[in-house]
């Protein structure tokens, strides 16, 4: 749970947002759809893989 949190601060700081998941179920969502870029789907890819590697 201190990790999503961490997760959602961080990707809200690098201009991500709308990550956090349902309040029911918790987690985080990510949802791609035609309005996503390729360029911004690769921003997010690349947030996540530098996270992992700090957090992990």
């Amino acid at each position: 749970e201190k990790l999503e949190t961490l997760f959602i601060k961080e990707a809200i700081q690098s201009n991500m947002i709308e990550l956090k998941g349902h309040r029911a179920v918790g987690g985080i969502r990510v949802s791609l759809y035609n309005g996503i870029s390729v360029e911004e789907t690769m921003k997010l890819v690349n947030f996540m893989r530098t996270f992992q590697t700090n957090n992990s």
